[in-house]
């Protein structure tokens, strides 16, 4: 919506983001992760489900079995040993970095997947601190909780696209930089999430403890940088197969917004040998004044710089371009304008010219 600007908010079939933007608050509100999802159910009501004597501790303390406090006595001692090894663990690949292993075969994987498993660890005994310290308030504790939920939920994300990278990616040096930026925005987004919800714990003490468990002494996040955004953005101008998969499920419909703009992008990917000659002419022999690119080109061809058929080429890529970036039109009555200024009524047919 950013970058499209005007066009992206003047409503009309070559429009192709409205339908997606006005839906977007359904997602968000209905499925997504609305504020009662985040802040209550991801970590508080998660806790309950995946610490693995949590709930066996809650269904012993209240159940009448006469061999209930036997038992209840026995799941405690392993939930202690439980959070003192998660402890360990943490303080182990907070201050040992060679401790944190990886599995993936991919190189570019392996460094990812270390500070993947270094978060998971420092998650761990916050989970168990928390517990122990605010204990069912906790969910009480709703931007406490919702912090805690960040991190799983942003641990998700990383995973996911390493699996995807893994397992789904046909060109992986193509999809380098779409992987890089991904996986380290979800790092950094847990990250930050871990830091504020050690910086904003009540507890002063266990605060402190927290810092020790995780050397987390500082809100810094090691962040991503412009070179890394620069080498995506060009990827992302680029005809390749990556870009093939990640939107194959656009379905392209001829003549609607989707087409337009993927035939200019297939139109200027064409010619881009010509516009070069024609950037590289412009400086050697300005044309002056420049009234219009096609004027501008007449001129290179008259000065033969440009042979016929690369001036048809740069042409038709020209007419696509303007079209990819026009917005719809209509008259008063609502009648739809197409780009050649001639009416269309709703079966599609044109009226008479409206010039």
């Amino acid at each position: 919506m950013d970058i499209q600007a005007g066009k992206a908010i003047q409503r009309g079939p070559q429009n192709t983001l409205a339908g997606g933007y006005a839906a977007q608050p359904i997602g968000i509100t209905v499925e997504g992760a609305n504020i009662l999802t985040r802040s209550l159910m991801i970590f508080g009501q998660g806790t309950m489900r995946c610490h693995p004597h949590l709930k066996e501790m809650v269904d012993l303390i209240h159940s009448e079995d006469s061999q209930a406090d036997t038992r209840f006595n026995k799941v405690l001692g392993k939930t202690i040993s439980f959070s003192v090894k998660n402890a360990f663990r943490s303080l182990a690949k907070s201050y040992l970095p060679f401790t944190r292993g990886a599995a993936s075969a991919l190189p570019e994987v392996r460094k990812y997947e270390k500070r993947m498993n270094s978060l998971a660890a420092k998650l761990a005994p916050m989970a168990d601190l928390s517990l122990l310290v605010l204990g069912g308030d906790l969910k009480k504790a709703e931007m406490l909780s919702a912090r805690l939920g960040d991190v799983m939920s942003y641990m998700y994300a990383a995973m996911a696209v390493v699996r995807f990278y893994e397992q789904r990616v046909e060109n992986r040096n193509e999809a380098l930089p779409y992987f890089e930026y991904a996986i380290q925005w979800c790092l950094l987004k847990g990250e930050t999430a871990l830091n504020d919800f050690i910086t904003n714990f009540s507890n002063t003490p266990v605060r402190g403890l927290m810092r020790l468990l995780t050397n987390t002494y500082t809100s810094s996040v090691k962040g991503i940088s412009d070179d890394l955004k620069r080498e995506l953005s060009a990827a992302a101008m680029q005809d390749t197969s990556i870009k093939t998969q990640l939107t194959h499920l656009v379905k392209v419909i001829p003549g609607d917004g989707n087409d337009i703009n993927e035939q200019a992008f297939k139109a200027k990917h064409a010619v881009m040998p010509q516009l070069k000659k024609i950037q590289k002419a412009l400086r050697k022999t300005p044309v002056v004044p420049f009234i219009s690119f096609e004027h501008a080109v007449g001129k290179l061809h008259a000065a033969g710089e440009l042979t016929a058929e690369e001036v048809a080429l740069v042409i038709d890529y020209n007419d696509k371009r303007k079209v990819a970036i026009r917005v719809d039109e209509f008259t008063f009555d609502l009648e739809l304008l197409d780009k050649d200024l001639t009416l269309v009524n709703e079966s599609g047919n044109k009226k008479a010219d409206a010039a």
